[in-house]
């Protein structure tokens, strides 16, 4: 299966062991042009280490995911969803 025509957004993917850079991994393995967010600077290790072991597996370079320090406190305080914003 592929995704190369598809766009992912993943949040939750600044720890380079959790289920959000997990998911930005496979998908980017897929094809998918990939957007991660963290709430921490760690997003743009995540990025770098995206780009490398996607090409590492695949044999080909991704497309350079865009990555963004997002801050989301906004949303806990006023128990509303909206529009995500970067930092």
């Amino acid at each position: 299966m592929t995704l190369s025509e598809r766009v992912a957004l993943v949040t939750g993917a600044g720890s380079s062991t959790g289920i959000g850079f997990a998911t930005a991994r496979l998908l980017a393995e897929k094809g998918a042009r990939v957007a991660i967010t963290s709430t921490t600077g760690r997003i743009e290790d995540r990025a770098k280490e995206l780009v490398a072991t996607v090409s590492r597996s695949s044999r080909r370079r991704p497309t350079s995911p865009a990555a963004n320090k997002l801050n989301l406190s906004w949303m806990k305080s006023s128990g509303t969803t909206g529009a995500l914003t970067s930092s």
